[in-house]
């Protein structure tokens, strides 16, 4: 939902012409909190190893 809403905000600034109004900027404010936290989250949960579901082979 939130990166639908920056990129939704993106587009009518970029090609409608149209700059955000202050109810705009405060939406995306949040929005961006969390995809922020979101990219956060999974990238902290990539470094964390997983046992893989098979055991891999020498080569």
């Amino acid at each position: 939902e939130g990166s639908r809403k920056i990129a939704s905000q993106f587009a009518t600034s970029m090609y409608g012409h149209q700059e955000p109004n202050e109810n705009d900027l405060k939406e995306m404010g949040e929005a961006w909190k969390n995809v922020r936290m979101g990219l956060i989250v999974r990238g902290l949960r990539r470094m964390i190893p997983q046992p893989s579901a098979q055991p891999q082979q020498a080569r």
